[in-house]
């Protein structure tokens, strides 16, 4: 006896059947819409045949006669339909989405693209890190330099008060040049002249002797621990009742040091009377002259006595 062979199924068949009496009473919605859709369809094709709501009318008479075919009665859209009519969506191997995923967006190329983004945003960031650094090393270091400037300026503006103060003076005010030496210099210094005042005092006023004095240069050292030497060149006139006597060139040194911010002097030594000359009151050449004892009267010391 033969056995037939199982009939093919069709795609249809293999969509879960779907029990329509489980489903909701919305089929009626679904086959309101597909009406819609076929009423919206002829509207759009003047030519095509009319769809009406409803169930499709029965074929005519008509149209038998004619020798058309009956036309199809619509399906109603339901769930089931829409389940059968679905499209698959096809599976696919791991293999596939890996070789997608590497030329994607995520893939060799597009890291690297990161990492050179990355890396064209680091490179000015550091670099204009280091550029700020040496501006603030270099804005440190200038500002070393303008300290360090304006210290010898000070230095050097004080060293030239102290040789104007100590190289004019009038024998009518000795009280008042003493006076004015005094805050010049150090504590050490101006204890040491200040026994020498009255003594310097009576010989200047009975010889009349006044000075005048001009500082041509002044150039200090370098700076250590608070101390400094200054070279200061004056050009002197010294006259007495009888003489004057000049000095041009003369050479003083300055051991000055800094007390409490202002630069102070401890120590004024002659150190080259330069070109000396000495004449009368009429301005003939007298020989000899006091000039070999230096300038007269004006160099204190802070060193102590042996």
């Amino acid at each position: 006896m033969k056995t037939k062979a199982p009939a093919a199924r069709t795609p249809a068949e293999d969509v879960q059947e779907i029990d329509e009496a489980d489903l909701p009473e919305t089929d009626e919605e679904y086959e309101r819409v597909y009406v819609v859709v076929r009423k919206k369809s002829a509207a759009a094709d003047p030519g095509g045949e009319e769809q009406t709501t409803g169930a499709a009318d029965e074929p005519t008479d008509d149209t038998e006669d004619a020798g058309e075919a009956p036309r199809e009665k619509p399906r109603r859209f339901t769930r089931k339909a829409a389940a059968t009519s679905a499209p698959r969506i096809p599976e696919v191997a791991p293999e596939v989405w890996a070789a997608s995923l590497a030329s994607g967006p995520f893939g060799k190329r597009s890291r690297r693209k990161t990492i050179a983004v990355r890396v064209l945003t680091i490179v000015p960031a550091v670099a204009l890190v280091a550029v700020t650094a040496l501006l603030c090393v270099v804005w440190q270091q200038k500002g070393d330099l303008s300290a360090d400037a304006r210290r010898q300026r000070d230095l050097a503006a004080s060293a030239r008060r102290v040789a104007d103060v100590f190289f004019n003076w009038d024998y009518q005010h000795m009280a008042q040049s003493f006076a004015a030496k005094y805050p010049l210099l150090t504590k050490a210094a101006a204890d040491a002249i200040r026994p020498t005042a009255d003594t310097l005092t009576s010989y200047f006023t009975t010889n009349k002797v006044s000075s005048r004095a001009t500082v041509t240069g002044v150039y200090p050292g370098a700076v250590k621990r608070g101390a400094a030497n200054v070279m200061v060149v004056i050009n002197t006139k010294v006259t007495t009742g009888k003489t004057v006597q000049a000095n041009s060139g003369a050479t003083v040194a300055l051991s000055m040091k800094l007390v409490s911010g202002k630069w102070l002097a401890g120590n004024i030594t002659l150190l080259s009377q330069g070109v000396e000359s000495a004449t009368d009151e009429n301005g003939k050449p007298v020989s000899g002259g006091t000039g070999s004892s230096g300038l007269p009267g004006a160099v204190p010391s802070a060193r102590p006595s042996r």
